[in-house]
């Protein structure tokens, strides 16, 4: 049976009012599709089981970044998965977005520390026990 609206919106135009009503944010435009992550947010961190190939031959699952949060310092992931597949953000800056973007949408957290130092020696700590493979960076 044929949608009813299908009788009185021109082709696509419901298709239109749709996008524009769940238009993501700037930050997660172009980011978004079909496949769902959890509560439906992209982009995400990747997962246990998921890397990114490097041209050295070995593969990454995380690459983490570390920046000033206000008074505190945070390792957030800078390889998310989106609609393309596995992305890197080289930007610290739009990594960083892209991080507290997530943790906004998301509701989780990605670890705080109070100094710089403590906050690098943990994320060297997380990579040498395998980053993802570990579990989330996020809590």
């Amino acid at each position: 049976m044929p949608n009813i609206y299908d009788r009185y919106l021109p082709t696509g135009l419901l298709d239109m009012a749709r996008d524009a009503y769940q238009k993501p944010s700037k930050l997660a435009r172009g980011l978004l599709g079909p496949k769902q992550a959890e509560n439906g947010v992209f982009p995400r961190p990747l997962r246990a089981g998921e890397s990114r190939p490097n041209p050295d031959g070995s593969y990454s699952t995380e690459i983490t970044m570390t920046e000033r949060d206000g008074d505190m310092f945070f390792n957030f992931p800078s390889l998310y998965m989106t609609q393309e597949g596995i992305k890197q953000f080289e930007d610290p800056r739009e990594a960083k977005d892209v991080a507290l973007e997530y943790e906004k949408r998301s509701g989780k957290k990605f670890p705080r520390y109070s100094s710089l130092k403590a906050a690098l020696k943990a994320a060297k700590a997380r990579t040498n026990q395998g980053g993802v493979q570990r579990g989330a960076l996020e809590r």
